[in-house]
């Protein structure tokens, strides 16, 4: 809960566990970059008629993956994101509603006797 009793969901945990997705999606797209895309190879720069393709089918299954796992990473972190603050939305309406009710609550007859007498 807010108040520091029960359990909670750590904000900064959570958003460190996003922002560490986010890079990880950063440095993937950079790799990403690095390697040549589909069709771009000439048969000589690889050794040949038979090499070139066989990368060029490398290359493009690759790039399709990588696109995927990207996508990935920022769908896991932006849903991370969004499960953090439905919790804290959820606690922080409880947390209202327990005060409402209590604040709303008549006072027991017989204030500061005891059940046993």
């Amino acid at each position: 809960m807010a108040d520091g009793s029960g359990y909670a969901i750590k904000k900064s945990g959570t958003e460190s566990s996003a922002s560490e997705l986010d890079s990880a999606a950063g440095q993937l797209a950079s790799v990403q970059k690095s390697l040549p895309q589909q069709s771009c190879s000439r048969p000589e720069s690889f050794g040949g008629e038979d090499v070139a393709p066989a990368f060029d089918n490398f290359a493009g299954a690759w790039q399709r993956e990588a696109t995927v796992l990207h996508d990935a990473l920022g769908e896991i972190a932006k849903k991370l994101r969004t499960t953090t603050a439905n919790y804290g939305a959820a606690d922080h309406a409880a947390i209202s509603g327990l005060r409402h009710a209590a604040a709303a609550a008549p006072a027991p007859s017989g204030a500061g006797s005891t059940p046993f007498g």
